[in-house]
This record gives structure tokens, sequence and C-alpha cells, in this order.
């Protein structure tokens, strides 16, 4: 159901975008890099266990039609990583898991901008579907077959799972794992023009309003990406 809204989205904001893009005023493409700060969100996790967000990459190809002096459409493709890690506690102190989750997106947003001299200040927002691509884990677990004995402070013998690291490919599980994403985007960005080319500095908040696992079980929690976005780029306008 999600699959199916999302692509009748994209094809709704398609059909309003391809008539724009013969009677905009400019037009414009360009190129951003930069970090993408992840907060993963849920209602319910392990205990002895905390959740911190991770930094991962930004790429983004955005284009932008110009309505009117002040108002503008934009859309693109990005890619970026939604990291987190989950890091244990207490007497499971050591171990973690750091979560590498990679995005495709396309966003879809209304915005207002004005110029002062040849510096530009922008503010949009909208809407976002994205694809999630591919995942890595990396961390370190204990081996319940890797035991060490050693006394403890009183001298008795005691036994103890030795600690293994771990670095792989994850294996998406279909019945688990939703892999289509939908939130909301807001956006702000300083515009520096020299000759026809627009220098950038873009901030970005994404909100995912879609959960990251499917409804596989009762009480099933909720595990969100809150995304922040920061990227310098360049723009150019036709």
């Amino acid at each position: 159901m999600i699959r199916n809204f999302i692509l009748a989205f994209i094809f709704m904001g398609l059909s309003v975008l391809i008539p724009k893009v013969v009677k905009a005023q400019q037009f414009s493409i360009g190129f951003r890099s930069g970090v993408a700060i992840n907060h993963f969100k849920a209602d319910q996790h392990l205990p002895l266990s905390a959740i911190k967000p991770a930094t991962g990459y930004f790429f983004s190809l955005p284009a932008e039609l110009k309505l009117n002096r002040f108002l503008f459409f934009s859309t693109g493709i990005s890619l970026l990583q939604k990291n987190y890690s989950t890091i244990r506690t207490g007497y499971l102190s050591g171990l973690y898991q750091d979560n590498h989750n990679t995005y495709m997106q396309v966003p879809l947003m209304l915005g207002v901008e004005n110029r002062f001299s040849k510096f530009k200040i922008a503010l949009s927002a909208g809407v976002y579907s994205g694809y999630w691509l591919r995942a890595n884990i990396k961390g370190q677990t204990l081996n319940v077959f890797d035991i060490d004995i050693q006394p403890d402070e009183q001298g008795q013998l005691q036994s103890y799972f030795r600690k293994t690291a771990y670095n792989e490919h994850y294996k998406f599980n279909n019945t688990k794992d939703e892999r289509y994403e939908l939130g909301l985007q807001s956006e702000v960005g300083l515009n520096y023009t020299l000759n026809k080319i627009d220098i950038t500095l873009t901030g970005a908040y994404q909100n995912a309003i879609t959960n990251q696992q499917k409804k596989y079980m009762i009480s099933q929690p909720a595990t969100r990406n809150n995304t922040f976005i920061v990227a310098i780029g360049i723009k150019t306008s036709f």
C-alpha cells in the first residue's frame, strides 16, 4: 500500500512539473555534497542499550523551476546515508552495533526566495519519497562458542564469553524491513552568485512519517529516521 502511494505521489508530482518546465521563467540544475546526521527514533528498544545518532554522506542533483520573482518549485535526486549506532550499557558495556543505511530519495518542494545584491536566501518545504538501497552492520558482540575462564575477586573460577567483532552486508528481510520511506522535508539555503554560477550552502531537515519496519507482530513499535543535512554545492541557470 505504501509503495503504491509513493508511486502515485511521484506520478502526480511529475504531471505538475512537466507543464511548468515549458512555462517556467528560469530553470536551474546543480550538484550538492555534504553530511547527513541521522537520529533513529524507536518507541521501544533493547534493555541496557542506547541509540546514538551517526553521520553519513549526502550527494544530490537538485533541479529548480522559478515560477515568479519569489516562488520556485524544486525536486531532484539524492543519495544519502541514514546511519545510527546502538551502544550496550551496564554489564554489556563494550558491545555495540553501527548501522549504515543507504537511501535514494526524490523531494518535491515549494519555496520562496529573496535576493540581496549577489546573495539570495531561500526557504522551502514539501515531501520526499525514498528507497532503502543497501545496509551494512558493524560491531562487537558476545561469542557463545568462545568461552574464557578467569578467577574473580574471591579467586573463584568464572566463565566469560569473549567478544567478537563483525562487519557484514545486511540481508533485507521482506517480512520485517520496510524499504520504501515517505516523509516531510524543510530546507533553508544561502546562495552567492558568481557570474552565472550560484555557490550554495543548504541546511535541510527530513522527518520520516513511515516506519522502517513493517507491521509483522502485535504491538509493533514505531521506528523512524529524523535526518539533518548540511551541504555545499553549485547551481547554474538556463
